[in-house]
């Protein structure tokens, strides 16, 4: 790895001071387009892990979304009973296991079922299906 050595610039000629600024520039560029695309990646990830994929896409193009109404719709809310007491007897560390074994669990069951998981990560995880 290079030392950086600081060098009085006002003693350099203008166009040699000029000429070191495109590998810089073009460097900085790089890195911003970089960050750029993976917080893009990020925003997309984020949009299609809340919305269904046809939503997602709409708004990802910016285009509307128009109200849908479903006939044959099932929702299911679901709930940890005795959650605050199972979590006053345990470690930290034991209700993050718990809890990562239900997500898990649950995030396999709503693939296998073909069912939308709604919400997020919360103690009550619940989804839909027919829509």
């Amino acid at each position: 790895m290079k030392t950086p050595i600081s060098v009085n610039t006002s003693l350099l000629p203008l166009p040699l001071l000029l000429s070191s600024f495109p590998p810089l520039l073009q460097a900085t560029l790089e890195r911003t387009h970089q960050a750029l695309e993976e917080e893009k990646r990020r925003t997309v990830d984020l949009l299609y892990s809340i919305f269904p994929g046809d939503v997602a896409q709409r708004l990802w193009r910016g285009q509307p979304v128009p109200a849908r109404k479903f006939e044959d719709v099932t929702m299911l809310f679901s709930d940890i009973v005795g959650f605050t007491a199972v979590c006053a007897q345990c470690t930290p560390m034991q209700v993050i296991s718990m809890l990562n074994e239900l997500y898990t669990r649950f995030d396999y069951q709503c693939g296998i079922l073909d069912v939308y998981k709604v919400g997020g990560r919360t103690p009550s995880p619940s989804c839909g299906g027919g829509a």
